[in-house]
């Protein structure tokens, strides 16, 4: 911990409130050398398409499944999951159960020369989903992915800004 009142050197600044740091070096409850994780927390598509999406890692990614949230679990388990990202082993899993199960599958990985990805065997209806990817017994991976006829794009300056909004299926 960092206490309050900290200067930093050469200013006359101190810090305002204590600080606790947090690091891990190695999971106490995980002695598995393989592991498969998302690229990506979240992913977007939109429903003409079936959702691909890039992975890293080695062994066997396990058998996927798809859960459907309403808009409110989608962001409030995203944000939950954002509250951890810094550490691998301290993930908050989102909890299934209850959740309606869309689609189960075993994806088959495939391998670029540059990257490794999953492709979903169908597309998806609009709406918002949680993907649980069981790798072992006691590693889950879980994704977020949004399936929406919207895109967006959008880049800042400090004295211009471009916002761009378009439907990908007109």
């Amino acid at each position: 911990t960092v206490k309050k009142g900290v200067a930093l050197e050469g200013s006359a600044e101190t810090l305002g409130e204590g600080k606790a740091v947090q690091f891990e070096t190695v999971s106490n409850n995980n002695t598995s050398t393989k592991y498969f994780s998302f690229s990506n927390p979240i992913y977007e598509f939109p429903s003409s398409e079936k959702p691909v999406m890039q992975m890293y890692g080695e062994g066997a990614v396990g058998k996927f499944t798809v859960y459907k949230l309403d808009e409110a679990s989608f962001i409030a388990t995203l944000k939950k999951e954002q509250g951890n990202g810094w550490s691998y082993t301290q993930k908050t899993i989102v909890p299934v159960a209850g959740l309606q199960k869309v689609l189960e599958f075993n994806p088959s990985l495939k391998k670029t020369k540059y990257s490794d990805y999953v492709e979903f065997p169908q597309t998806l209806g609009n709406g918002f989903y949680l993907i649980n990817s069981q790798v072992s017994p006691e590693i889950v991976e879980q994704a977020w992915l949004q399936v929406t006829p919207i895109s967006a794009y959008a880049t800042l300056s400090q004295r211009r800004s471009l916002i761009w909004v378009n439907s990908v299926e007109t």
